[in-house]
């Protein structure tokens, strides 16, 4: 079996797990352990999209960023580093005995989790798991926004910003802009506006076969945290599809809504 740890490199603790990780695995498989900042997109063949399994180890924001040097998605599981932790379902204190055991049987529960692909005129520019975010161009300024729904228009209102999330986002930025929490098993999309100046602008939740469209004046894009530099792509149009490529979650075992239960609440 061929696996990818990868880590943050300038994270001294994440690399030193991740060395501590790869010495039961060597003994039967082939492991490698691949920088999260070195660009092996660039190359031929990326180590990830031919791994069986890869391993994030750090915040959700290594996992995400992991995820989306992906060309071909592989089962991923993830190992916290991080403050809360959604998306790395295991602790470092079970994460050695857990992966060990489930690379020495040999087959993963996969569970797939949606991600969004974002189209300017029918080109894909950028794909999401968790969400895409239109903000304004400074901090001062306010946006005007657009949603329609099968070329309807769903929602329209002038604010900070505008939020397109998957359900496994929902626990993320939209869960602080006011958005539902939502089972990231469901096909949806969920439309959150972020301080809109307008009291009938509430979130909503749409059905992923529709077609949803969104114009953002006066806005910046940000896919998963990192803004879109494209040239030439403007944010008056852009079409959001549910991608045919989901990301592949190994299922640890760990229930979403106990996750909630400990990590958003206080019992």
């Amino acid at each position: 079996m061929k696996i990818s740890i990868v880590t943050r490199y300038c994270g001294k603790s994440e690399l030193n797990f991740a060395h501590k990780l790869q010495e039961p695995l060597w003994k039967n498989h082939n492991v490698d352990i691949l920088p999260l900042d070195h660009s092996w997109t660039n190359l031929k063949i990326c180590p990830l999209n031919i791994s069986d399994l890869v391993i994030s180890i750090g915040g959700d924001g290594t996992l995400l960023q992991v995820v989306s040097k992906m060309q071909i998605q592989r089962p991923i599981i993830g190992v916290n580093f991080g403050g809360v932790g959604f998306l790395t379902d295991i602790e470092q204190s079970i994460a050695i005995e857990n992966i060990t055991k489930l690379v020495d049987v040999g087959k993963f529960p996969i569970e797939p989790r949606m991600r969004i692909d974002v189209l300017s005129e029918g080109r894909k520019i950028g794909t999401a798991l968790n969400e895409i975010a239109f903000k304004g161009w400074d901090s001062y300024s306010i946006g005007k926004y657009t949603v329609n729904v099968d070329d309807v228009i769903a929602t329209e209102f002038k604010g900070d910003g505008l939020l397109i999330s998957t359900p496994t986002g929902s626990t993320a930025y939209a869960l602080s802009a006011g958005g539902s929490i939502t089972d990231p098993r469901l096909n949806c999309f969920l439309i959150v506006p972020v301080a809109p100046y307008l009291l009938s602008s509430r979130p909503q939740i749409v059905h992923g076969s529709r077609k949803l469209t969104v114009s953002a004046d006066d806005s910046i894009m940000i896919v998963d945290g990192c803004k879109y530099d494209g040239d030439g792509i403007s944010c008056q149009s852009l079409e959001f599809k549910v991608s045919d490529n989901p990301a592949l979650f190994v299922d640890v075992g760990r229930n979403f809504f106990e996750k909630v239960n400990t990590k958003l609440k206080r019992l």
